[in-house]
């Protein structure tokens, strides 16, 4: 099945909520109610040391890549 943008959301910040973490979590929200998602999350204000959110795949991908190396 489609998993919903803000189902995902509303669990990142569940998540978000109960653990600490050591590194950041790198998202990309799209397709079904991702608008909303990205709206819950932002009104979350889970602070971008903590939550990086890319448009694409690629630039997810890149961004945990320098995050793995130390250069976030």
């Amino acid at each position: 099945g489609i998993t919903r943008g803000e189902e995902v959301a509303k669990g990142i910040v569940e998540a978000m909520s109960r653990v600490d973490l050591r590194a950041p979590i790198v998202i990309r929200l799209d397709g079904t109610n991702a608008e909303e998602g990205r709206q819950i999350l932002a009104d979350a204000g889970i602070p971008e040391s903590k939550l990086i959110s890319k448009p694409t795949m690629l630039e997810a991908a890149r961004a945990a890549v320098a995050i793995a190396n130390g250069s976030n």
